[in-house]
């Protein structure tokens, strides 16, 4: 005997999973091998059965993880940008102050 999949709709399992229904189509779109694994109900809703639901929250832990990295590593440009910057202000204050004192002490 068969056993019944369980099955849920796009818009559960968008609120059960805390993921905006738009940024999940987006992802739909990136990922066209879970589009195809998507059915239909009798109301014409799509609706994802327990294989595709552990699909789309494998994807969404990976596309997670790699916007942590980006934002980390973007964090970590900004903060080298910040300090370079930094450094070349502070080098410019200082030659600005050695020129004044040779003119001071010229004079």
């Amino acid at each position: 005997m068969r056993k019944n999949k369980k099955s849920c709709s796009i818009s559960d399992f968008c609120r059960n999973n805390n993921f905006r229904t738009l940024e999940f189509y987006k992802m739909l779109s990136r990922h066209p091998e879970l589009a195809r694994k998507m059915k239909a109900n009798s109301a014409g809703e799509r609706v994802l059965d327990e294989e595709s639901m552990m699909t789309a929250r494998a994807i969404l832990r990976k596309e997670k993880i790699e916007d942590r990295r980006k934002r980390s590593a973007a964090y970590a440009a900004c903060r080298i940008m910040f300090s370079t910057s930094l450094l070349i202000s502070l080098s410019m204050i200082s030659s600005r102050l050695s020129a004044c004192r040779l003119k001071c002490v010229s004079t």
